[in-house]
C-alpha cells in the first residue's frame, strides 16, 4: 500500500496504529500500518527499510485541520509529509 492510499483510508485504522514508510517519504512510498509491537512481525523487508512516519491519530487530526483550509486531498497529504519531516528534524537536533 502506498502512503497516499494509507492517508486516504485513515478511518480504517485505529488511533493507536503507527504508520511506517520507506524512504524517501513521498505519496508513492510503500507504507505499513500496524501497532508498534507488531511492526517487526509484519514488515516484508528488514526493519531499517521502513521508518516511523506518524501515528494514525495525529494524521487524522492533521487531515481534519487541513480540511478547514480547503486544501485538496493530495495537498493535505503532502502537508502531512512536510509536518513529519519537520518533526523528525526537530527531534533529531
Amino acid at each position: 500500500m502506498t502512503l497516499f492510499q494509507v492517508l486516504l483510508n485513515l478511518q480504517q485504522f485505529s488511533d493507536e496504529m503507527h504508520i511506517y514508510v520507506q524512504r524517501p517519504w513521498t505519496l508513492d512510498s510503500d507504507a505499513i500500518v500496524c501497532s508498534q509491537t507488531a511492526f517487526t512481525a509484519t514488515i516484508p523487508e528488514p526493519p531499517d527499510s521502513y521508518t516511523y512516519f506518524l501515528d494514525a491519530a495525529l494524521c487524522k487530526a492533521l487531515l481534519a485541520q487541513s480540511q478547514t483550509r480547503n486544501l485538496c486531498l493530495q495537498d493535505s497529504c503532502m502537508a502531512m509529509i512536510e509536518y513529519a519531516l519537520q518533526n523528525k528534524t526537530e527531534i533529531n537536533t
